[in-house]
């Protein structure tokens, strides 16, 4: 005699239940996959900084580099920097340079390409106790990426931003050399802005950077402090290099018995501004604050700049 048993309908719901779970979980995946293959994440870099993913420039001390919870732009940290006599980077004492010392952080794998229409942003704070000296320090730059197979050698930043006896300096440099096997020598150096006033310690500036770069005249550079123009520049801007720029802040200074400390936050980059969270009043708004003109400025702006 045989036995047929009826399959339990709570059975049949718990199986149901799962398909649908495992439907769902596909789903999910091929919406994640479309959004990967839809979107240029290298165009877009938005982060609150994990020094995890930077690479590390100082004398490594404890206090060299931190992640704090104040003071704080944006967000729940920002990075702190500080420098102190002596604070030579390792790799600076094995190239005899031992006359700089810095605390910063670099991108590691990133490099900005040519030709391209590019935006920064990011806000720094300066201490009140930041000591008012004429002394070399620069607190954001540019760094190109030399052809180390070509025998070519470490050259002046493109692009870097001082904070010299108080006040912000913005100096550019540029060549078209294939292979450049000295510094200095071959490079274009232009300051392009040197802030008249006193610049205020203690309170968050941003900096607004809109770049092409390119050894060419092709190049361009528009920047903004705390909303106003300061730089509308048109020409040549970096290298002859087969990669381009990385981006790297903190401290980086000549020789000083002094103690330095600044704090840097909110640090984005894009192919438009939209990616850098700037909205349309306020594109509107900046790009009627124009403070200085430089003489190599560019007099029309280009709209297009913000489409």
């Amino acid at each position: 005699m045989s036995l047929k048993l009826k399959k339990s309908p709570i059975n049949s719901i718990q199986r149901g239940v799962k398909s649908a779970h495992v439907y769902i979980e596909i789903l999910r995946f091929m919406i994640l996959l479309l959004v990967m293959l839809l979107w240029d994440v290298s165009s877009v870099f938005c982060v609150e900084i994990d020094i995890t993913n930077w690479e590390i420039q100082s004398a490594k001390h404890s206090y060299s580099i931190q992640k704090v919870t104040t003071p704080v732009k944006k967000g729940q940290t920002s990075m702190r920097f500080e420098v102190r006599a002596g604070d030579v980077w390792q790799q600076d004492k094995e190239r005899g340079a031992v006359h700089l010392e810095r605390s910063e952080v670099a991108e590691t794998t990133y490099r900005a390409p040519f030709n391209q229409n590019l935006w920064y942003r990011f806000s720094t704070r300066i201490p009140a106790t930041w000591p008012d000296e004429d002394i070399r320090c620069i607190i954001a730059q540019w760094h190109a990426t030399p052809d180390t197979d070509l025998g070519e050698v470490l050259r002046s930043p493109p692009l870097g931003i001082e904070f010299r006896n108080n006040r912000f300096k913005v100096r550019i440099c540029h060549s078209n050399i294939r292979n450049q096997e000295t510094n200095s020598a071959s490079n274009n150096k232009t300051t392009l802005y040197f802030s008249d006033e006193f610049s205020i310690k203690g309170v968050w500036h941003e900096f607004l950077v809109n770049v092409l770069w390119s050894h060419s005249s092709a190049g361009y550079l528009n920047l903004w402090i705390n909303g106003h123009q300061v730089i509308r520049y048109k020409g040549p801007l970096g290298y002859n290099d087969v990669r381009g720029p990385y981006f790297k802040f903190g401290i980086y200074r000549d020789r000083t018995p002094s103690t330095y400390v600044i704090y840097h936050d909110e640090y984005q980059r894009g192919m438009k501004p939209q990616d850098i969270g700037l909205t349309q009043e306020y594109i509107d708004s900046i790009t009627k604050k124009i403070m200085i003109i430089s003489p190599y400025s560019f007099e029309l702006f280009d709209p297009d700049l913000f489409k």
